[in-house]
């Protein structure tokens, strides 16, 4: 009866160390910009000759880690254990941005930093929802988040976009979560810039 018993906890150990090892955290980045398409219908518009810094990006405290936000209710929130973040959102939106618009060549110059020469302008803005949403039968990606253009030295903001969206999922998997969150951001970014481009369209008049 004792040797029964010890062959099984050797068993039940054995068993509950293979569970474990198939237990692992997935991490999740939200950096896939895609390559400017290249419109051949008409004459390139040359880059405004303008320094432009893609500043730092708040986001409200509940996000603000790579913990991945989990909606169940209307007002209750949930984290994923072995799901997270690559890097904190706010670092990935500021990457995103800079990438996207370095790709759009609508500026001289455009960085990360404060560096030389002297920026004209500067990109900042502030998240304040990124959660996959499941309530009863609805899944969704959903992010709320503020984008500003500014003057650099006033800080006065010249050009703003809010949007709240959510994307429906039809599939559990999370990395399909992290890429409909990153074609939302993505296309909201270029909407942003096309509002910069037609501010400075207009003062051109």
């Amino acid at each position: 009866m004792r040797k029964s018993v010890v062959i099984l906890c050797i068993v039940a150990f054995i068993l509950s160390s293979c569970a474990s090892e198939r237990i692992i955290t997935k991490f999740y980045v939200m950096d896939n910009v895609p390559e400017q398409p290249i419109d051949s219908s008409g004459t390139p518009t040359a880059a405004l000759p303008y320094v432009v810094m893609v500043d730092n990006f708040s986001i409200s405290r509940i996000y603000d880690s790579n913990r991945i936000a989990l909606r169940t209710n209307s007002n209750e929130i949930s984290y994923y254990i072995y799901h997270k973040w690559a890097e904190n959102p706010s670092a990935a939106l500021q990457t995103i941005v800079w990438r996207q618009l370095r790709g759009l060549h609508l500026f001289q110059t455009c960085n990360l930093r404060r560096i030389e020469p002297e920026p004209n302008y500067k990109i900042s803005g502030h998240i304040d929802r990124i959660e996959r949403v499941e309530q009863d039968d609805y899944d969704a990606a959903h992010v709320m988040i503020t984008l500003q253009f500014k003057d650099y030295d006033t800080g006065e903001v010249l050009v703003q976009h809010i949007y709240n969206r959510f994307t429906s999922l039809n599939e559990k998997d999370m990395n399909h979560f992290a890429k409909a969150l990153n074609q939302i951001i993505v296309e909201q970014n270029s909407v942003f810039f096309e509002k910069i481009r037609h501010y400075f369209e207009r003062q051109s008049q």
